[in-house]
């Protein structure tokens, strides 16, 4: 540190000027180098859960849309639905080490609801048709008050092999079925079916129901 007692040599400046801070304490001017403090980086641990992180953000950002319908929040969320989802599928559906790490696609969770509807009654996934996978459904015989025949069903397909999600909507619970058309270069593939119902007016949700995984036929 550099100080003077005699006429000022610092112009009158006070503060920071590029690496140095000018001042005056008790009539002396005086002039310090500003600490430098380096940046810390990352651990091993801390860049691994990064990594982690933007996995599963990007495997379910194209679910967006029904994540912001399905996952129900407090009243003064601690998260964004999207990290609870994401946090989620941290916890249960992510497999593997760090050299291979995969999703168990049976854990997939749409929704995470606190006013609830009911899910559907004995789905049955069928693919007998070429590139024709069929779902049905029955009412439920023991019906909640809040169970209603206009709740709208979504339904979501998972393409394995192409990583790439179809999502359909504008379906009611009593239309009891629905017949997804799947792409022509998709034969063979494998694919994950889901679903979540809500109510006509989007306050209220069902539990994701995971319907099984089907082989595209040709």
């Amino acid at each position: 540190m550099a100080t003077t007692s005699g006429g000022s040599i610092l112009g009158g400046y006070r503060g920071k000027v590029g690496t140095v801070t000018l001042s005056s304490w008790m009539s002396i001017e005086t002039m310090r180098s500003n600490i430098v403090r380096k940046k810390k980086l990352p651990s091993e641990k801390q860049l691994a859960q990064i990594g982690i992180m933007k996995l599963v953000s990007s495997f379910l950002s194209p679910l967006l849309g029904i994540i912001n319908i399905g996952y129900q929040q407090p009243k003064y969320p601690e998260m964004t639905k999207m990290n609870a989802a994401v946090s989620y599928h941290i916890k249960n559906a992510l497999v593997g080490d760090e050299k291979n790490r995969f999703f168990d696609l049976s854990k997939i969770q749409l929704s995470k609801p606190i006013k609830s509807t009911q899910t559907v009654w004995k789905p049955v996934l069928e693919s007998d048709t070429a590139l024709q996978i069929k779902i049905s459904w029955e009412l439920n015989p023991f019906p909640l008050k809040s169970t209603q025949l206009d709740d709208q069903v979504l339904l979501v397909f998972y393409h394995k092999e192409l990583d790439r999600f179809d999502m359909r909507g504008q379906i009611k619970r009593d239309d009891l079925t629905f017949t997804y058309i799947a792409p022509k270069n998709t034969v063979g593939h494998e694919v994950f079916c889901y679903m979540v119902l809500t109510s006509a007016d989007g306050k209220l949700v069902s539990p994701s129901k995971y319907l099984g995984v089907v082989t595209v036929k040709a």
